[in-house]
Parts: C-alpha cells; structure tokens; sequence
C-alpha cells in the first residue's frame, strides 16, 4: 500500500510539472509564438524536443508551416440556361470555348498520402 501512495504522489508531481509547464508556454507571448509554429508544423517530434532547437533549424522548416490553403483555379460558371433557349434551331456541336468554361478541377480534397509528399513528410 506505501508503493501506490508514493506512486500515486510521484504521478500527481509529473502531472502539476506538466500543468505549470504549459501554463508558462502558453501565457508567455513569444513561448506562445513558438508553440503555434510547432503546432502548424505537425512535426512528429515532442514540443520540448522541437524548442530545444536551433533558431535556424526552426527557419529552414518554414516550409512545414500550415497555413490557409487558397483554391489556384475558381470554379467555372455554368453556362446560363436561358441564353441556350433562346437558340434552339443551332447546331448542338460544342465550341472549344464551350469546354473551356465547363472544364473544372476536381473539387475533392488530396488524399492523405498525396498530403504527406508535399509536406516532405515522405
């Protein structure tokens, strides 16, 4: 019974280290600022690990940064269905500029592995 109070107190020091720890990350600005990278990096290293770096190991993994993707192409419009009506006697042959405005990218999101390449995860 004395080994699982004196384990039980041990368990209890650890976690109030780690509580304490992540309080001063987190209410110290520039602790703060170094968690967030860290955070966005979604390197697969512990942040004490990750903090004990260099200033210019943390630079060259710019690149590992998340941040908002924007689309690189906008969604084609579909051709308005009233103009269409209006010539019904035309040919129904597509142009070349028909294809080009109906032509879109595939809106689903890459998959995980395709993810990790670009991240130089893999």
């Amino acid at each position: 019974q004395l080994f699982e109070s004196v384990s039980h107190t041990l368990s209890a020091v650890e976690d109030f280290q780690k509580l304490q720890e992540a309080k001063e990350v987190l209410t110290d600005e520039k602790k703060r600022k170094n968690y967030d990278l860290w955070l966005r990096s979604q390197i697969v290293i512990p942040f004490s690990e990750w903090r004990a770096l260099s200033d210019s190991v943390k630079t060259s993994m710019h690149w590992a940064a998340r941040t908002k993707k924007e689309p690189m192409l906008e969604a084609a419009k579909d051709p308005d269905p009233v103009t269409l009506e209006e010539n019904p006697s035309e040919p129904s042959l597509p142009s070349s500029d028909h294809w080009h405005h109906r032509f879109r990218w595939a809106g689903e999101a890459p998959s995980g592995l395709l993810q990790k390449f670009r991240n130089y995860e893999i």
